[in-house]
C-alpha cells in the first residue's frame, strides 16, 4: 500500500491514485527443467498516465527516467521533458506497441532491447549487426540482450566498436525478473 511505502521512507507525493485502476495481472509458467518461463498477462483495468498528467514539476526530483513498450506515446512526451531537464532516459523495449516505438528507439539515452525486438527492427540476424543498425547519435549506450549468450553493446566509450558481455553462468531456477 501507499501507506506502507511511506512508512518505509518512500516519497509517494507524486503517486496518482485512481480507485478503479488495476495492476497488470500476470500468470507465470516456469519450466523447471530448462529454466524458461512464459508470462500470460492481462491489462484489463490498467490505466496509464496522460501527457497532461506528466509535467516538468512531476519530474523535478528525478535523476533517471525508465520507459518500456507499454507507454510508447507517453514515453516520447516524457523523453522531451527529460531532455529539457538533462535527465537521462532508459528504454527497455520488448515489442512494437505503437507508431512511436521507432522514434523512441532512436531518441532515448540508453536503449536496451532483446534480439527478437532488434531483429524485427533491423532485419539483421547477428546481434553485433543489430547493435550497429540500432545505434543512434542520441544513445549513450545501445544494448542487445541475448539471454544465455549475454549481450552486445556500443557506448560513447566504445566508439564504433561493438563489445560482447558474456552472460553470468548461474544455476537457473526462475527467469522471472531477469
Amino acid at each position: 500500500t501507499i501507506e506502507g511505502l511511506e512508512r518505509a521512507g518512500v516519497d509517494c507525493t507524486s503517486v496518482r491514485y485512481r480507485p478503479d485502476a488495476r495492476p497488470y495481472h500476470s500468470t507465470i509458467i516456469v519450466d523447471l527443467t530448462g529454466g524458461h518461463r512464459t508470462i500470460l498477462f492481462t491489462a484489463a483495468g490498467v490505466t496509464s498516465l496522460t501527457a497532461a498528467e506528466v509535467s516538468e514539476e512531476l519530474m523535478a526530483g528525478c535523476r533517471l527516467i525508465f520507459v518500456d513498450s507499454t507507454v510508447a506515446a507517453l514515453g516520447l512526451h516524457v523523453l522531451r521533458l527529460a531532455r529539457a531537464r538533462g535527465i537521462p532516459v532508459v528504454a527497455d523495449l520488448e515489442r512494437f506497441s505503437g507508431p512511436e516505438i521507432p522514434e523512441l528507439t532512436r531518441q532515448v539515452d540508453h536503449l536496451i532491447v532483446s534480439t527478437g525486438f532488434a531483429g524485427q527492427s533491423t532485419g539483421e540476424t547477428d546481434p553485433a549487426a543489430m547493435v550497429r543498425a540500432l545505434r543512434s547519435p542520441a544513445h549513450t549506450a545501445c544494448v542487445v540482450t541475448a539471454g544465455e549468450r549475454g549481450c552486445w553493446y556500443m557506448s560513447r566509450e566504445t566508439g564504433d566498436s561493438v563489445r560482447h558481455q558474456p552472460a553470468c553462468r548461474v544455476q537457473v531456477v526462475d527467469t522471472t525478473g531477469c
